[in-house]
């Protein structure tokens, strides 16, 4: 599944950390049959169709979205609407009256400004600053794969320090150099990880509970989140993929178990994350409280809000035919 994933530096020092690839002994067992579970939509995600949520706002469905991207103050994407069958884009809540079988390059200037280029037919239609700056005719380009996922924190997310910091003191760290650190409440808070024990947060003389791994850290406030591989993984005898098990751990408490976790971000002083279930759902998760997605292709925070493309299940209703 492609995820769209894009990274700003809003109010939060935040850095994403490679994964460490540690040795693992996995466990072979038969792989459970579980009942099908279900995302069913209420309100406008009642139509099973893809929409895009700000907050509490849930926008116009999509047959498709593609192209999400942001800046700091806005996110525009490419809709294929159910009613012409052409993409048009969205800036926030305003859809661009043009519309094409294929639209590429959707992208926020240094100043703001959006643009973007439409393809009908021969004809290639460069828009800018929310206008239609003209159209060639021209054979169109090769179709262009969609970004790989990266991710965006406003408030939290990923997003890497332009320039390294300096190592921390090697007395500090038991000899280690470590430089992927952040400040928490004056002193310095790092991973400390290592093939044959895994991974412990450290900070101010205090070791943290030890996990297979530690893959993201997100500092807000003096807080500390972070996502935790707690459990090596299942190998089934009767094929499957591996069942890892990951958690949000936050004010020292471990949140429910995942099979995988990304986009964590604070809202406020809440964590917010998106995670795969075992059970073949996509979860929004606040703090515990969690919600069921069929599909989640993108997530971001934007001015405190959140942001996320996502697709639940039809609400089923008495059949026409």
């Amino acid at each position: 599944m492609h995820r769209s994933f894009t990274t700003l530096s809003l109010f939060v020092f935040t850095l994403c950390l490679s994964n460490f690839a540690f040795a693992e002994d996995t466990k072979e067992a038969d792989k459970p049959k579980a009942p099908p579970a279900t995302a069913i939509g209420t309100g406008a995600w009642a139509d099973g169709l893809m929409h895009v949520q700000h907050g509490t706002q849930v926008g116009r469905a999509c047959l498709e979205i593609k192209h999400f991207t942001a800046n700091d103050k806005s996110y525009a994407y490419a809709c294929l609407t159910a009613s012409d069958r052409r993409y048009h884009v969205i800036q926030g809540t305003s859809m661009a009256s043009e519309g094409y079988s294929r639209i590429s390059d959707v992208e926020f200037a240094k100043n703001g400004e959006l643009s973007y280029i439409g393809y009908e037919d021969m004809l290639v239609c460069t828009h800018k600053a929310g206008s239609l700056r003209g159209c060639k005719q021209k054979d169109p380009p090769s179709f262009r794969v969609d970004q790989p996922p990266i991710t965006m924190g406003g408030g939290g997310g990923f997003s890497a320090s332009p320039e390294a910091p300096p190592a921390l003191p090697t007395s500090l760290t038991g000899g280690r150099r470590v430089t992927e650190y952040w400040m928490v409440n004056g002193h310095p808070l790092w991973r400390d990880c290592d093939r044959r024990n895994g991974c412990a947060m450290r900070w101010n003389g205090q070791t943290g509970k030890r996990y297979p791994n530690i893959k993201t850290v997100v500092v807000h406030n003096n807080k500390v989140a972070y996502v935790a591989k707690t459990s090596q993984g299942v190998r089934y005898r009767n094929g499957g993929d591996y069942e890892n098990e990951y958690r949000v751990v936050w004010n020292k408490q471990e949140g429910e178990p995942f099979q995988d976790i990304w986009g964590l971000a604070f809202v406020g002083n809440t964590p917010c994350y998106t995670a795969d279930h075992k059970n073949g759902l996509e979860y929004l998760v606040r703090g515990t409280r969690k919600e069921a997605f069929r599909d989640i292709s993108s997530f971001i925070v934007l001015n405190g809000k959140i942001v996320l493309v996502g697709r639940k299940d039809p609400t089923p209703s008495k059949s026409p035919i």
